[in-house]
């Protein structure tokens, strides 16, 4: 059984995200990233994750879109906003 927190890094900053990715793993996070809110809103598993770190200011639908729609789906995930 896997008992690894799986974390999703939301953010179209390659570089940073990549960076936060590799932090995550080396601290036995279980990360999965993803390069946009559309990206993260498309994927079937946006609800199984223990916790998201999400970019405020992106491209297309940004942080604060993401958290809006996110409410009214009523995902009790914990979100941790960056910028």
């Amino acid at each position: 059984m896997n008992t690894r927190r799986k974390i999703a890094v939301v953010d179209d900053d390659n570089a940073l995200r990549d960076s936060l990715g590799v932090l995550l793993r080396f601290r036995d996070f279980d990360v999965t990233e993803f390069g946009s809110g559309e990206d993260f809103l498309g994927s079937e598993e946006r609800s199984l994750f223990d916790c998201v770190i999400l970019d405020l200011k992106m491209g297309g639908i940004g942080g604060l879109g993401v958290l809006e729609h996110c409410k009214t789906e009523r995902m009790e995930t914990p979100f941790i906003v960056v910028t």
